[in-house]
């Protein structure tokens, strides 16, 4: 009886960790517009550069998209490195050419 009342109380601990990392994850998410330039970088219509940062997801969108007139939407977690705005691209999609 105490074994499956301390199972049931360590479950419910957990799924309040994943809700409350899913949740923050969703926060940080941002979702930028634009065309890949210099190989690394995103830059929007409004001129804004990012870095694409050094995810899995990231380095299949630099292999994917070769085209600089392919406008795309990244979304991910952005990042300050000193100057440079990072994002670290958790997925992408095309949006026009």
């Amino acid at each position: 009886m105490k074994r499956s009342l301390f199972v049931k109380g360590l479950l419910v601990v957990i799924v309040i960790a994943l809700v409350s990392v899913v949740s923050i994850c969703a926060e940080d998410s941002v979702t930028i517009v634009g065309k890949i330039f210099e190989d690394t970088e995103l830059v929007t219509s409004e001129g804004e550069v990012y870095e694409i940062g050094d995810t899995e997801a990231g380095m299949e969108m630099l292999d994917t998209i070769t085209d600089e007139t392919i406008e795309i939407s990244v979304t991910g977690v952005l990042l300050q490195d000193g100057e440079t705005m990072v994002i670290n691209v958790v997925s992408y999609k095309v949006v026009g050419e």
